[in-house]
């Protein structure tokens, strides 16, 4: 009978004692490490975004590459602008900067579009992640508008993006 006790003591502790060892968040769990979304790629979203005086209509594509949290790349708007009575095709670029990615599944996100030679001028933006559809939605996402040498004030349209992969 001390035989069996002794043998049972033995066995908890042998299981006990391989929990500790795992690579998981907390002591006592094993597993992998927690765990970004893979956001990088290509997203395309219609735009139709406002501002006084101004309408964006047109598609916006987003270029992302990833690093665990943090993430970067670059942005087309191609479209047309409407201000009042003139209304123009539109071609802007610019950077993706600053972009942090919260840990987990379905994650929040945010990032800056920087316009490409605007210096250091920048608008900020939120959204979140579905990891399962792989979009990014921006609910009341500032678009900076510029000409080509930024000769004029930034101004912004807001409007709602969905970007598909």
């Amino acid at each position: 009978m001390q035989n069996l006790r002794l043998g049972l003591a033995s066995a908890l502790i042998v299981l006990l004692a391989g929990c500790e060892g795992g690579t998981g968040s907390g002591p006592g769990f094993s597993g992998p490490p927690p765990a970004y979304e893979d956001i990088s790629g290509q997203y395309s979203a219609p735009v139709s975004a406002t501002s006084t005086g101004l309408v964006l209509t047109g598609t916006m594509y987003l270029f992302l590459t990833q690093e665990d949290s943090s993430f970067r790349g670059s942005y087309t708007v191609v479209g047309t602008l409407e201000e009042g009575a003139a209304s123009e095709p539109i071609t802007m670029i610019g950077a993706v900067s600053d972009g942090a990615l919260a840990l987990g599944s379905n994650p929040t996100l945010t990032m800056e579009f920087n316009p490409i030679g605007c210096g250091a001028t920048f608008v900020q933006n939120t959204g979140s992640f579905s990891g399962t559809l792989e979009t990014i939605t921006m609910p009341d996402a500032t678009i900076p508008v510029q000409d080509l040498d930024c000769a004029e004030l930034l101004r912004t349209v807001v409007g709602t993006l969905a970007f598909t992969k």
